[in-house]
């Protein structure tokens, strides 16, 4: 009797133990958030110092340089400590990223904080392109065949879906606002079709972003049918966008010019496919190449990694896609013939190096690049975008989802991967913009603020929805 009651005693103090050791992890956690929001501030304050310097007219070629590689610097300094912030309160990563790019860019809400310039954004512009290959390799060796081939229904019913009711729905909504759009008169005046326009918004609207979804599931380490039905449907829904938003400004284009457009039309839509194929060729040489390699030795791969997504983005301007070229590569190195457990952790490895330093630098980029005074103009217009967006593509998911048979949880939060915006949005409203500078500058900047809010919120509803689905490390 007096072992059990002591057996007893001794359970019952272990279970008062376990209940009093959350205490101390508040402690230290608190400490942390405040050594971490003290160094960020230290950096912020270097920065506000170095600041009239990096900008000084006038200064040496040589000199140049290093203020751009200080700058970068500052970047990832900022950058890293304000995801350690974001992740103390639990916030993804990438959304302290995205905050401070935010603030100490050239449209920071305060003033004292704009520590770069909008002509600084050059110079970080390559180190972007190099991030986007990089993440876009890191998604292509997490799509795997086995679970491809089993999911093909789902994501092709999903891409399907999304892109007739989100494209449509959009469209719909900007010509029923047609004459609150600070653009409208532009347009009119330029003899361009209003459907036309409405339709390229649309596409815009449809296009979600692989690379917050990819360091969301990254950071959260999560793996299931959520995980890999946003991966599939986010990383093959661009595809899908590029050719339609080519094809409708190929229209646009050709309206402008008066002409009937229909060679134009074709020609864009193939010369853009074309690219597209080619790309994915030369990633599927390079991923044989990484996988003989890997599998061989992880000596310098890192570096080879680095200097491949270099050339990839150098090729850039004549025609090569960095995004579907090194997606391929990746997908090629992890699916062609038989792959083993070593050089898989190899190339794991490798990646892992590189991901944290090129997660910070695309997207505090990306918050750089945030037009925020767009918001305060036409703020109505803009929520009433994001809002009907939202709720389209909740409900094309859920219809998806439902018509292709997926598990439960596929159908409550596959929708929040599908928030997300980031890069290849920007990248299609600058075309506009640049294609189009009697009315593509305004409807630019309109998007670009609508894409604002979808950046901020939607890493934070994704990062949730791999917690209700059970499928992230935390929960």
């Amino acid at each position: 009797m007096l072992a059990e009651t002591t057996k007893i005693y001794r359970v019952a103090e272990k279970g008062q133990n376990r209940e009093r050791r959350p205490i101390p992890r508040i402690d230290i956690s608190l400490k942390a958030l405040f050594i971490d929001l003290c160094i960020l501030a230290v950096s912020v304050l270097g920065l506000m110092w170095a600041s009239p310097i990096l900008h000084t007219e006038g200064a040496v070629a040589g000199f140049q340089v290093e203020n751009k590689l200080l700058i970068i610097g500052f970047i990832l300094l900022i950058g890293s400590f304000a995801g350690r912030v974001a992740h103390h309160v639990h916030l993804p990563r990438l959304t302290g990223f995205l905050i401070a790019g935010v603030l100490i860019g050239p449209e920071s809400p305060i003033e004292h904080l704009r520590l770069i310039w909008r002509g600084d954004l050059i110079h970080i512009q390559f180190v972007k392109d190099l991030a986007i290959g990089l993440i876009a390799l890191m998604a292509g060796t997490e799509i795997r065949m086995a679970w491809l081939r089993a999911r093909f229904k789902g994501i092709s019913s999903v891409i399907i879906w999304e892109t007739l009711c989100v494209t449509i729905s959009i469209m719909a909504l900007v010509l029923f606002l047609w004459p609150q759009m600070p653009f409208a008169q532009s347009v009119e005046a330029a003899m361009m079709p209003t459907w036309v326009v409405a339709l390229l918004i649309g596409f815009i609207a449809l296009a979600n972003s692989p690379m917050v979804v990819i360091s969301v599931i990254k950071e959260n380490k999560s793996e299931g049918p959520v995980t890999e039905m946003a991966m599939g449907v986010s990383v093959f829904k661009d595809v899908v966008v590029i050719l339609g938003f080519t094809i409708v400004i190929a229209i646009a284009m050709a309206f402008e010019a008066g002409a009937s457009g229909q060679t134009s039309i074709a020609g864009a839509g193939t010369g853009v496919l074309m690219k597209i194929l080619i790309s994915i060729g030369i990633g599927f040489a390079i991923g044989f190449f990484l996988k003989k390699f890997s599998e061989k030795t992880d000596f310098r791969l890192t570096w080879i990694l680095i200097g491949l997504a270099t050339i990839v983005a150098i090729l850039e301007p004549y025609g090569i896609k960095p995004l579907f070229c090194l997606l391929a590569a990746g997908f090629a190195c992890e699916n062609l013939g038989r792959r083993s457990e070593h050089g898989t952790h190899h190339l794991e490895c490798s990646l892992a190096r590189v991901g944290a330093p090129v997660f910070i630098l695309f997207f505090v980029s990306a918050g750089l690049h945030l037009h925020l005074d767009a918001l305060y103009s036409a703020w109505p217009l803009i929520l009433a975008i994001v809002v009907v967006r939202a709720f389209m593509i909740y409900v094309s998911v859920a219809m998806a989802t439902n018509a292709s048979q997926q598990e439960q949880t596929v159908r409550k939060n596959l929708w929040t991967a599908m928030i997300p915006q980031a890069g290849v949005s920007i990248s299609l409203a600058a075309i506009v913009a640049i294609q189009f500078p009697d009315w593509g500058a305004i409807m630019a900047t309109l998007i670009v603020a609508a894409i604002a809010i979808n950046e901020l919120v939607g890493p934070v509803l994704f990062a949730r929805g791999l917690k209700q689905a059970r499928e992230s490390q935390d929960s």
